[in-house]
């Protein structure tokens, strides 16, 4: 990871146990695109929380949040890879 300015901090989400702080996050809005990540985060916990794993949930989650982290600029997959590599029979968007 690189250096934060001075005035920055870094929250980095690992682990579903890390979902505890989400109400701060609701009341507490970020900064930037940071905020629109944020909400399409809880999209995506609340979408697996709710749904088994099938093929339409993961081509859910890759529409969700294949645009996120600077628009993917430096994305090696399409999103057509990306559902190849877990889905038998990706339909292509």
């Amino acid at each position: 990871m690189r250096p934060l300015p001075s005035q920055s901090s870094r929250f980095q989400i690992e682990n579903v146990n890390d979902l505890l702080l989400c109400p701060f996050f609701e009341t507490n809005s970020l900064i930037t695109t940071k905020q629109e990540h944020f909400i399409t985060s809880v999209e995506a916990w609340k979408l697996l929380a709710n749904q088994s794993l099938t093929d339409d949930v993961l081509r859910q989650l890759v529409d969700l949040v294949y645009n996120m982290n600077q628009g993917g600029k430096s994305r090696k997959l399409t999103k057509t890879q990306y559902l190849a590599k877990f889905i038998q029979n990706p339909k292509s968007n």
